[in-house]
């Protein structure tokens, strides 16, 4: 309901037996909408954005949500000029997703990416988004782009089209203990869960957990995992409800 750590309400907790990068791709999709500032949520431009950073995390698990051939079967609309004030539209979705991939192929990290994208907030375009990473005009971004696209030897059939995910670079800055800081939460809370402990027993175990990383330097953010722990887990356990309009599979 909000791009930011204080609204609320942004973030569930899914299940997807037999594919758990699934669940991890869904998490950092709405994790990354978070990081945003409160910007960028609910625009074409921040969910493509989440979406691409879930990619990376989870080595494309959810594949199934493409949107950029879609895009491309629709005659390719310019998302690139102007933005489009919805996280609904496929095709401006798909348009930002292609993007995105172009971006990353010219050796744009993603990263860099998305610190630029937030700097531009919800005003920004992905026009501007290049102008500010190659120094080049805003108005040579859409040429540039769809001489790219319609230079592919295969067409656009992923939203991964110009193979950005290959780039080596993505995920240098991830440090091995902050991948392993993430198992070891998602593992305590799951053993708690399953052995049916309170909420204030699963918050303990996971502020053991983050005070003992090796990257921790405050209890700033096991107050922050506190209250999200503590609200999922005094959520009844039995009722599933479904109440996200994010990531839906395209209609066919």
């Amino acid at each position: 309901m909000g791009c930011d750590y204080t609204t609320g309400s942004a973030i569930e907790v899914c299940a997807a037996f037999g594919n758990a990068a699934r669940v991890s791709a869904l998490f950092e999709a709405e994790l990354s909408e978070c990081s945003m500032g409160g910007n960028l949520c609910g625009e074409s431009t921040g969910e493509a954005l989440s979406r691409w950073c879930a990619a990376v995390i989870s080595n494309n698990a959810l594949s199934d949500f493409a949107t950029a051939p879609q895009w491309a079967q629709d005659g390719m609309p310019n998302y690139v000029d102007q933005t489009d004030p919805t996280d609904q539209n496929p095709d401006s979705t798909g348009c930002g997703m292609a993007f995105i991939s172009w971006l990353l192929s010219e050796g744009h990290a993603l990263d860099q990416i998305a610190q630029t994208m937030v700097s531009l907030a919800n005003i920004g375009t992905f026009a501007q988004l290049y102008a500010r990473l190659t120094s080049d005009l805003a108005t040579n971004a859409w040429p540039a782009f769809q001489a790219a696209v319609e230079a592919l030897p295969n067409g656009v059939a992923s939203d991964d089209p110009f193979g950005g995910t290959s780039q080596p670079a993505q995920l240098a800055h991830l440090a091995p203990w902050t991948v392993e800081l993430s198992g070891k939460i998602f593992s305590t809370i799951l053993t708690a869960v399953a052995a049916g402990k309170t909420a204030h027993q699963i918050v303990a175990n996971v502020r053991a957990v983050l005070v003992s990383a090796p990257g921790a330097k405050s209890a700033a953010p096991a107050e922050k995992a506190s209250v999200v722990v503590a609200k999922a887990a005094s959520s009844p356990a039995s009722v599933c409800s479904i109440k996200s309009r994010r990531l839906l599979p395209i209609a066919r």
